[in-house]
């Protein structure tokens, strides 16, 4: 490797690395207000008055909640994607692909993801306290026969990962 494309490939390593470390740091933010603003009681006590308390709302109700945490970091994917990656010449995508490709993710994430939930919170109530194990299997065979597929459309798995994260609160919404 010549001088020139090992010192760009420094550039790029360091430039992706500390603006990983910007999204990190918006992640936690963003994760850390939700957690004690009040707002995931808030949030579920209006949906309940409006949609009901049933298994496949609350499912909903949390999907809604994995896509609003996911909203502040759009920006920080588009600019990873057409300010950093082009600056590299790496961009091969134009704002209308990006856009599909996070639609499509947002309901390819819906059509698994929904159901996904709605078990895991059948399993709340099935199992009592051990609703986490039966999740967990649940899961892990979920990505084994639908993860593997859902890795072509990385958006897709990562809305998958997103409800995942968001059926970790299942419990606390089984407390309200």
């Amino acid at each position: 490797v010549d001088e020139t494309t090992y010192a760009r490939s420094v550039d790029y390593t360091l430039t992706k690395s500390r603006f990983g470390r910007w999204e990190q740091i918006v992640e936690t933010v963003v994760l850390l207000t939700i957690l004690f603003s009040g707002f995931l009681p808030w949030s579920l006590a209006w949906f309940e008055s409006h949609a009901g308390t049933g298994i496949w709302a609350r499912a909903l109700w949390l999907f809604g909640v994995g896509v609003a945490m996911s909203l502040p970091g759009l920006p920080l994917e588009w600019w990873a994607q057409f300010r950093i990656e082009e600056r590299f010449g790496f961009n091969t995508s134009t704002i209308r692909t990006w856009v599909m490709d996070r639609v499509k993710g947002l309901l390819l994430g819906g059509a698994i993801g929904l159901p996904l939930l709605a078990l895991i919170l059948r399993l709340v109530d099935w199992t009592g306290d051990r609703w986490w194990l039966w999740a967990w299997l649940v899961l892990i065979v979920q990505h084994h026969f639908i993860g593997t597929s859902c890795c072509a459309i990385p958006q897709a798995h990562t809305a998958v990962g997103e409800v995942r994260h968001v059926a970790a609160t299942a419990a606390l919404v089984d407390d309200h």
